[in-house]
């Protein structure tokens, strides 16, 4: 009997490296018992939840990159233009 601590890591790329280990250390006996077969598939499914997480925070990444390379886009265009059209004449 071994205790193993399966605690999520601080980011999802170390939960998804220890559930690996997790998932090796619990499988590793030629002949695993049920409980070690029930930590593998704990360990599974952290390391599932620690893939989805990253996908999502990739999505967000390109999500803000799309709006960031758009408001430089508009920002670009107002530069080359020049300052919008207030109706105001300068001209006294």
């Amino acid at each position: 009997d071994v205790s193993i601590d399966t605690s999520p890591g601080r980011t999802p790329e170390e939960t998804i490296a220890k559930a690996r280990q997790i998932r090796a250390a619990a499988l590793a006996p030629a002949d695993p018992s049920t409980q070690d077969r029930r930590v593998a598939a704990a360990a599974s499914q952290m390391e599932m939840q620690a893939l989805q997480q990253q996908a999502e925070q990739a999505r967000e990444q390109r999500s803000g990159e799309g709006r960031a390379a758009g408001a430089l886009a508009a920002y670009r265009q107002v530069a080359a233009v020049g300052e919008p059209a207030t109706g105001f004449s300068a001209a006294a």
